[in-house]
């Protein structure tokens, strides 16, 4: 009779694994029935499996449960003992800055001790997994033990295997939490919906109140309506994941044909630029499926960076093109990552003008930069000729970023600046900005044998708040420059007519159909810009 409640609760293990009660009623019988849970190999291997995923688990009580099971049904050696030591240990302990050096030293420990373990024993694949379960407790101390520790895991094939398999699985599952979470002073996750006890009053009622068929589903809805599952996923998975690829970047960097594609996902997506670039606010409306937080983003860029050969990079071509577009973010922090992850490209000239270019970045130096590494003059550590072909695309991108960031108040002075050297740069830089500025637009046509082509006219380039970014740089420029644009006329008036006729008649739509004023203004917003910049040229 035990021996089959042994094999039903393993058979279970897969569907219930993330179902706290499980676990505690899998080491009540294990306890009980300890032999009986030793003595079946073929079971316990299979339950083996769900403890796996149970350790990186968000919930510490459940990490703690099934750390206790693996316990009774693991032959203790004094290495064995000293591992679960040191993990319960750090279960049971709150994850305060008073228990911050006990929690650290008790992962080192719990390191040291699984080296010693033999290959063969089950701890060997399991205990890597409660690693990852350490980087859901909210103690950054813990996490450098942890990153470290996986450090070590990755000095064989099957543990990097393992640890790079976690890590980018996280990577892909992060965007997919919607429910907002928080940690408690145990590690584990509460969720914060303010409906949650009108959630257990309702499943109480229908436990009453609604006719079923059986008593086995009358008890379901009972067990449903008490307990939720926990998530195997947090918002917090992709932060701790890049953080474990940088500690590990030469095995990262062999898993680029998945890395890439993440990547390529938000670098070249409609969030690649900063979306309130260019004096914009952000407008509500259709957002990206996957938004990364400015962190996230800086962190995925150092790992690029610390890679070591571009030419062993899956796309590598699309990756330099993604860190191009980066380069012209309005964040300088991004701007920086991205020029730095491009010296895996080894380029010459970048690395001898490297602190020169980041310069750029700097307020404080980047009006003295523009007068002497870039005006075209003779100053000592002027940007010399021979260089300016390979520097100058990604020096203009930057200056872009700077465009953007610079948009409003005492950041005016630096953007004229800016405009005052491109307007002194030969043809070739400025067609160069010119195309980094009308990028969306660069294979726009308006006029087809004379005629005003509707096709065109009708396609979607751009959204209605990025044309009018893209509106308020070409009258910044316009009013700089005054009756010197005319040599400029001919690239910005297609793009400026286009975004004129679209928003003249998504107005005359609107009005029709008494869309929301919201909408109207920024319609209203992009014709009356395009009409100043016509008005310009």
């Amino acid at each position: 009779e035990a021996q089959h409640i042994w094999i039903s609760i393993c058979d279970a293990s897969s569907c219930l694994s993330n179902q706290e009660p499980y676990w505690r009623s899998a080491l009540d019988f294990a306890q009980f029935q300890s032999e009986i849970a030793r003595g079946l190999s073929k079971e316990r291997n299979y339950i083996f499996r769900s403890i796996d995923i149970a350790l990186r688990s968000p919930s510490s009580s459940l990490r703690l449960n099934s750390l206790e099971l693996l316990q009774v049904l693991c032959e203790e050696t004094e290495d064995v003992r000293e591992v679960f030591q040191a993990a319960v240990s750090v279960e049971r302990t709150a994850p305060t800055s008073q228990n911050m050096r006990f929690l650290s030293m008790q992962v080192r420990k719990l390191a040291k001790s699984y080296a010693l373990i033999p290959t063969d024993h089950p701890l060997k694949r399991v205990i890597p997994s409660y690693y990852f379960g350490l980087l859901r407790i909210q103690l950054a101390p813990i996490w450098l033990d942890a990153c470290a520790a996986l450090q070590d895991t990755c000095s064989t094939k099957q543990g990097e295997d393992f640890v790079c398999e976690v890590c980018l699985e996280w990577l892909s599952h992060s965007h997919l939490i919607t429910t907002d979470k928080s940690i408690d002073s145990q590690g584990s996750f509460r969720s914060q919906t303010s409906n949650f006890v009108l959630d257990r009053w309702f499943g109480k009622a229908s436990y009453f109140f609604i006719d079923r068929s059986s008593d086995g589903e009358r008890s379901k809805l009972r067990f449903e309506s008490e307990y939720s599952s926990t998530s195997q996923f947090t918002r917090l998975d992709r932060s701790q994941a890049l953080r474990v690829l940088k500690a590990i970047p030469q095995c990262a960097e062999k898993r680029s044909r998945y890395l890439v594609p993440v990547l390529l996902r938000w670098a070249l997506g409609e969030d690649a630029v900063n979306s309130d670039d260019m004096d914009i606010d952000t407008e509500t409306g259709d957002l990206p499926q996957e938004r990364w937080n400015r962190a996230d983003q800086k962190a995925m860029l150092s790992l690029f960076g610390s890679f070591k050969n571009a030419k062993g990079l899956y796309k590598a071509d699309e990756v330099y093109r993604a860190l191009l577009l980066l380069l012209q973010h309005g964040d300088p922090e991004i701007q920086k990552s991205a020029f730095e992850a491009l010296h895996i490209w080894k380029s010459k000239p970048l690395k001898m003008y490297q602190e020169e270019i980041l310069k750029l970045l700097d307020n404080s130096k980047i009006k003295e930069q523009l007068s002497t590494f870039l005006d075209i003059g003779s100053a000592e550590d002027s940007l010399t000729e021979e260089h300016r072909e390979e520097v100058m695309p990604i020096v203009l991108r930057i200056l872009y970023g700077r465009i953007v960031a610079h948009g409003r108040g005492d950041g005016r002075v630096i953007r004229r600046s800016i405009f005052g050297l491109i307007d002194k740069m030969g043809s070739f830089e400025t067609t160069e900005f010119l195309n980094i500025t009308l990028a969306p637009f660069i294979d726009l046509r308006l006029v087809n044998e004379e005629q005003i082509d509707q096709t065109t006219l009708d396609q979607d380039y751009l959204l209605e708040r990025k044309q009018l970014g893209v509106l308020n740089m070409i009258k910044d420029l316009t009013d700089f420059l005054g009756s010197n644009v005319e040599k400029y006329t001919c690239r910005l008036v297609d793009p400026v007519v286009y975004c004129l006729i679209r928003a003249t008649r998504q107005e005359r739509i609107q009005t029709e159909t008494n869309e929301r004023q919201q909408t109207s203004h920024l319609t209203r917003s992009v014709r009356n810009l395009a009409m100043n910049c016509l008005i310009n040229l």
